[in-house]
């Protein structure tokens, strides 16, 4: 999740603008797909699921604005930005798949029936393929948007409550549908605009379908990232992950904020792996984690600093290689949100497993990370 914030931006003007736009829409994209010529360099998707308390309190239309004011400086050149928007029915009605043009008008070029969640895997899949098609590109850049949990999977009973990614009216998607469904693509970077996805957990399932995952292990504050200064970045012939994370950082903490940011190379991830199974295969019992940085105040703990857990399962310099190999950016205030000291911070957040009891807290043994290390 993102935490309460300090102000609201331009929750009027979106408003006239997406009305405006739609007059004369298309319920459906333009054809398009594989024989269709690629017109620009990258087209990015901002996947904002806003049917919860962001939206109600108009950070959706705040970001929209930041995108467009972007747009009208040029920031997109090269490219083509859309956003799947799904807020509340009740303020934004159905949701709509909608082009920041460079003018900054907000064309709506698709909208959806509300018969499906859009934290269901079906949806999100429509939705990027409906991306694809409408703006076919060289490459392709996803921007996560939403409330977020991490690798956390529902507690028993809690039916499609409190899952890792995403807030749609009370319903949440698994980490393992969210992997499942991006690894059908290749995105040239997936920057998550929501708390808690900076765990080696979800990278790790999200390795094989982008070379860059940009995210805060800690909660992210409300204002999520500054379009307004990132877009530049995102849209470079070669995409600057790194320096958009850094102004996320910097956004933050010029304004006396909490932040931690970080960019992992997935292609790093399976030394990692190896490496971390060879320390969990020798280890001579259930590490003692007391004392071990955390990342959030939540009890018990489900992130830790992962160099910190690790080193209770007797991390040695090739571990560390492997960590520093995958950990490409990382940043991060003396304080993270729920005023948590950051005396250490890796850059990459970890569940821990302390007893036999913790293998399946929240279908933690489900992770591909889990499934990798312990086998």
């Amino acid at each position: 999740m993102r935490r309460l914030p300090h102000n609201l931006l331009y929750c009027t003007i979106l408003g006239l603008l997406l009305a405006l736009a739609s007059c004369g829409h298309s319920d459906e994209p333009e054809p398009g797909g594989p024989g269709k010529e690629k017109e620009n360099r990258r087209t990015i998707l901002v996947y904002m699921v806003a049917a919860n308390s962001l939206g109600d309190l108009g950070y959706d239309e705040a970001d929209l604005g930041e995108m467009a004011r972007a747009a009208r400086e040029g920031q997109t050149a090269g490219g083509r930005l859309l956003v799947y928007r799904a807020a509340r029915e009740t303020s934004a009605g159905a949701p709509k798949l909608i082009e920041v043009t460079p003018d900054g008008t907000l064309e709506i070029l698709k909208e959806y029936d509300t018969g499906l969640y859009s934290v269901d895997p079906a949806r999100m899949k429509e939705v990027i393929d409906d991306a694809m098609q409408t703006a076919p590109a060289e490459g392709y850049g996803l921007v996560l948007w939403s409330h977020a949990n991490g690798w956390l999977g529902a507690p028993e009973g809690a039916g499609d409550r409190y899952k890792a990614f995403g807030e749609d009216r009370r319903h949440y998607m698994t980490l393992q549908s969210l992997g499942k469904v991006l690894s059908d693509y290749t995105f040239d970077f997936i920057y998550a605009d929501c708390c808690l996805m900076g765990n080696i957990e979800t990278a790790y399932e999200l390795r094989r379908a982008t070379p860059l995952f940009a995210a805060s292990p800690t909660e992210l504050g409300l204002e999520g990232m500054p379009y307004d200064q990132n877009l530049r970045h995102l849209f470079a012939e070669t995409p600057e992950v790194a320096e958009a994370a850094r102004n996320t950082y910097e956004w933050y903490a010029e304004r006396g904020k909490h932040c931690q940011m970080s960019v992992i190379l997935t292609s790093a991830l399976d030394d990692l792996a190896r490496e971390s199974r060879r320390l969990w295969q020798n280890r001579t019992g259930y590490p003692d984690v007391s004392g071990v940085q955390t990342y959030v105040s939540d009890t018990p703990c489900h992130s830790y600093d992962m160099e910190a857990y690790y080193e209770r399962l007797g991390a040695d310099d090739a571990w560390r290689a492997a960590l520093g190999r995958a950990v490409i950016y990382k940043a991060s205030t003396a304080k993270a949100i729920g005023s948590i000291s950051m005396d250490r911070y890796c850059g990459l957040g970890s569940g821990a497993v302390r007893s036999e009891r913790d293998i399946d807290y929240r279908g933690y043994s489900d992770t591909q990370w889990w499934k990798t290390i312990n086998n």
